[in-house]
């Protein structure tokens, strides 16, 4: 059974997809959503998928929350949020994936703790 939700969009979704693989060798399952696409959103969907998984609900976007933290809260009350929480920088994608807590070892991490 899937234990949580992990609603992406972008480069996070490699990643989440990347944590998918890590946590299914340690018997965790996740499901994920790729929002791709805001409009038009999907919101019953997205509760039902969020009810299955207990409504235990990480949002990893590549950027500032805002746009996933936005429509998310529209359509469920509590979600976790990996995001940019600092000033951007200039870097290789991984090492600032890394830097900002929103790779594949950070979803992992946080799946872990809920």
């Amino acid at each position: 059974k899937d234990r949580i939700l992990v609603v992406t969009a972008g480069i996070t979704l490699q990643e989440a997809l990347k944590a998918y693989e890590v946590l299914k060798e340690k018997d965790i399952f996740i499901r994920i959503i790729d929002l791709y696409s805001l409009e038009p959103l999907d919101a019953d969907s997205i509760r039902k998928h969020a009810r299955q998984c207990n409504n235990n609900v990480i949002a990893v976007e590549d950027h500032y929350c805002s746009v996933f933290a936005a429509i998310l809260s529209t359509v469920l009350r509590d979600v976790c949020y990996l995001c940019v929480r600092d000033i951007p920088r200039s870097g290789k994608p991984e090492e600032l994936l890394k830097r900002f807590g929103i790779d594949a070892a950070s979803i992992v991490q946080l799946v872990e703790q809920m």
